[in-house]
């Protein structure tokens, strides 16, 4: 297996999971803006939740796609925080758990 560099790693996390929730955030904040049914604190809100949800997915595949190339959880971690990915290592750790029991 070819080795993969902490670039490569942050550049995929940047694009999987970074990008789509911002352009998931504003986009449908403006959307929620033009249906004039909510307010600006109402939009911001409901586009954070969205947001989040589509994180609580996207950063387990980022996870789950890093640690299949033989990254190390101490590794991955590091730069999942550098680059605001993750804020804990107890989600790297339970994919892993769950990656090691298949």
């Amino acid at each position: 297996m070819e080795k993969i560099s902490e670039t490569e790693i942050a550049r995929k996390g940047f694009l999987t999971v970074n990008l789509p929730i911002l352009l998931i955030i504003f986009g449908s904040w403006f959307a929620l803006m033009y249906s004039d049914y909510f307010g600006l604190q109402s939009c911001a809100i409901i586009s954070c939740a969205i947001g989040w949800i589509y994180w609580e997915f996207a950063v387990d595949k980022w996870i789950l796609w890093s640690l299949n190339q033989g990254i190390e959880k101490e590794k991955l971690y590091r730069i999942g925080k550098r680059n605001l990915l993750v804020w804990s290592e107890f989600k790297i750790n339970k994919i892993a758990e769950k990656l090691n029991k298949k």
